[in-house]
């Protein structure tokens, strides 16, 4: 069922099932294409029985998607941003992530829809309104990062995670430490921008953040604690770490978008960053182009040496590529022997330096002892000026042609 998405690993269905959080897989018009085991779980169906259902009908028992949905936005505007949201068919709080995911021709066809529950956090920050006792209870045992601010940035309150995080042993705690003591001048910053934003407006606000401690991920929720006159008098931060959770998401989005065999961007990949460069090439008033290369003899070394061989000539013509062209081209792999390259044109990137660069390169690979065969490669290349309105397939189409013909007049000569 899984497979039948065009995803491109076979682990791909291991890894969307490893989700912790509950997690579903979109077409662009909200039906259900699959689900994971926490989503079937947590909507108390089995996964078949979800398929083809509209994902704010079980979320949200509406027949219309709701005025703040993410997916919406960023099929709209294409913008793709995580929202807190009510869900009342599941009665709770949930934070919502939608990520796209590409067809082979790099179409957005369908949609990452990750929902993490909210509520834990919301109960402790609730807890802590009502009584001060059950809130230290709450909090103590909680695996997140959850502590007091007050006006002047300096805690009030620390619970036991986040002594361990900021290096202070339990009980070693003193009101009033300041929170830039325990931080980078740049993180504190940004953290006294989210505390006056909250002291401000009276109301909470959440901010994703890459601590420079130790480069984990984390969610930052800052909510008022108001006293009886209204006046917000402190400021419950509570940090969540959703590392593993981006890492799941950073897999899936590498899943659609990379060869398994070379680590090269696929046909998908390709298009999706070519079209990008094409727009920077237009702004910068630069031209490209595009180079289309095959291995000429894999199909005799696969017949001859063996497929494994054959695996290893197609990553090694990979990382020749990688030596020849800039860290900033694009460079896929769009068939068993074929590679493509966008590169906007500069002063070290013209055609003749290219064509140069290349051969050097493919000379000194085939100048390796030991070896019972030739590498032989094909190229074309294919030029995009501004003004075109050549398209990348178009490109590709006609690079492979100048390629085809310097095969043929490389052997008729």
């Amino acid at each position: 069922r899984f497979n039948n998405m065009n995803f491109n690993s076979i682990n791909s269905e291991s890894v969307f099932s490893a989700i912790g959080h509950p997690s579903l897989i979109l077409d662009t018009q909200h039906n259900v294409l699959a689900t994971n085991n926490a989503a079937a779980d947590y909507l108390k169906k089995s996964r078949d029985n979800l398929q083809g259902k509209k994902c704010y009908s079980l979320f949200h028992g509406t027949d219309s998607p709701p005025e703040r949905c993410p997916m919406e936005r960023m099929l709209t505007s294409g913008i793709c941003e995580t929202v807190e949201m009510e869900m009342g068919a599941v009665n709770g709080k949930f934070l919502v992530s939608c990520s796209p995911l590409f067809d082979d021709i790099g179409h957005l066809d369908r949609v990452l829809h990750i929902a993490a529950d909210m509520s834990v956090q919301k109960q402790a920050i609730k807890s802590l309104e009502e009584s001060e006792e059950k809130y230290r209870a709450l909090v103590e045992s909680s695996d997140d990062s959850i502590y007091l601010i007050d006006r002047n940035y300096r805690y009030l309150f620390i619970n036991k995670k986040h002594l361990s995080r900021i290096g202070m042993s339990e009980g070693s705690f003193a009101q009033g430490l300041a929170f830039h003591e325990f931080h980078a001048s740049r993180e504190t910053e940004t953290f006294i921008r989210n505390v006056d934003m909250v002291f401000n407006t009276g109301k909470p606000h959440q901010y994703e953040y890459l601590s420079q401690r130790d480069g984990r991920c984390f969610l930052q929720t800052f909510s008022p604690v108001k006293g009886k006159d209204g006046e917000t008098t402190a400021i419950t931060v509570i940090s969540k770490d959703v590392t593993k959770m981006k890492q799941i998401e950073e897999t899936l989005r590498s899943l659609s978008f990379n060869d398994e065999l070379t680590g090269l961007y696929n046909r998908r990949g390709f298009i999706t960053f070519a079209r990008q460069q094409i727009k920077i090439a237009s702004r910068l008033n630069k031209g490209a182009l595009l180079l289309y290369a095959n291995i000429d003899n894999l199909k005799q070394i696969k017949y001859e040496h063996g497929i494994q061989k054959g695996n290893k000539v197609v990553k090694e013509a990979a990382n020749l590529f990688k030596e020849v062209f800039r860290e900033s081209d694009i460079i896929a792999i769009i068939g068993d022997d074929a590679f493509v390259v966008f590169s906007i044109e500069s002063t070290d990137n013209s055609i003749d330096m290219i064509k140069k660069r290349f051969q050097h390169h493919l000379d000194m690979f085939n100048a390796k002892t030991g070896r019972p065969y030739q590498l032989m490669i094909n190229t074309g290349i294919a030029c995009y000026e501004e003004g075109y309105s050549l398209s990348i397939e178009d490109l590709i189409a006609s690079a492979e042609k100048a390629m085809h013909e310097n095969k043929r007049d490389r052997r008729t000569s």
